[in-house]
């Protein structure tokens, strides 16, 4: 409005609010998959694109159909696709959770829990969902290099996440201190302004063309 962005925070409830958040949430998903395949045909190497998912779309009936199809409308491979869902949705219907969770392994993508260590998931899950990756909460990166507790919370989050199989991606990365207290305590990677603000695809195509990307 008045040519102001909303953020996310705003913006996204009122999608859902008014049943936008359907349509809007396939484009991204059909416009992210293409974008990736556009970026291989480049000669760009492999990156995986990570989607946040709405409660609401997660839990459609036809969820785990539509990811495929759009997979194969774009003739990309669902391994190269993360989803990204909150504790909170989650928790909300386990066992819809673990049904669609299921599923969406079964044909090759890559499940993240974001935000976590702040919402009400309960470590029960942990080793029950077939999960890949945890978003370590940005509320534990902000202190992290001065706050003994902080990096305590993070040090255990990330040791666990190992020990059950899973990586650990610490949100809200944006000073050098924070990078390197997350790198001494075995963090396997990092989003957030010290990598990069947002960028344009373009943007995205002439950074990447400068690093070099390992998929373990």
């Amino acid at each position: 409005p008045g040519g102001n962005f909303l953020l996310p925070g705003e913006f996204i409830p009122t999608a859902e609010d008014i049943g936008l958040i359907y349509p809007l949430g396939e484009w991204v998903l059909e416009t992210a998959l293409k974008q990736q395949m556009e970026w291989r045909q480049r000669g760009y190497p492999p990156i995986r694109i990570s989607v946040n998912i709405s409660p609401l779309q997660f839990m459609q009936n036809d969820f785990v159909q539509k990811i495929s199809t759009l997979c194969e409308q774009a003739g990309a491979d669902p391994s190269a696709l993360a989803i990204e869902i909150t504790e909170e949705t989650v928790m909300e219907n386990v066992e819809t959770t673990r049904t669609v969770f299921a599923q969406l392994k079964e044909i090759g993508v890559h499940l993240s829990v974001d935000h976590f260590g702040t919402g009400r998931f309960s470590l029960v899950y942990l080793k029950q969902f077939p999960i890949d990756t945890l978003k370590l909460n940005s509320v534990f990166v902000k202190n992290i290099s001065t706050d003994k507790a902080d990096a305590a919370i993070a040090s255990a989050i990330i040791s666990m996440a190992h020990l059950l199989g899973m990586k650990v991606i610490a949100q809200g990365v944006e000073r050098d201190e924070q990078r390197h207290a997350l790198l001494s305590i075995g963090c396997d990677a990092i989003q957030g302004y010290v990598v990069a603000p947002p960028l344009s695809a373009e943007d995205v195509a002439a950074f990447i063309q400068n690093v070099v990307v390992v998929d373990k």
